[in-house]
């Protein structure tokens, strides 16, 4: 969009939706950010379930990708469930944060 212009033209829609699916294509689901790595390390280790490990995986405990709408608090529920009570304690403190 250019500056003179109030509102995006088709083309600009068209640019916007080609580097999205460029994105998409490009995306690695277990690229995952530092602390949500930690979070995988430490539910393995913890002998948590694989369950566990593909929410962290889809987003599903983090922050800012979540579809739940507190997605720590899930988090921490699913450590008592569980039984990975360390875990649950490093997640209260913001150990998994983005």
């Amino acid at each position: 969009m250019t500056m003179t212009q109030d509102k995006p033209t088709e083309d600009d829609f068209e640019k916007i939706r080609q580097e999205v699916e460029r994105e998409q294509e490009e995306w690695e689901p277990l690229d995952l950010p530092e602390s949500q790595e930690r979070l995988v390390r430490d539910i393995r280790d913890a002998g948590g379930p694989d369950e566990m490990v593909s929410r962290v995986g889809a987003g599903v405990y983090h922050d800012y990708v979540s579809p739940h709408p507190m997605p720590k608090h899930l988090l921490v529920t699913d450590c008592q469930k569980w039984d990975l009570p360390v875990i649950a304690k490093k997640a209260k403190q913001g150990e998994y944060d983005p």
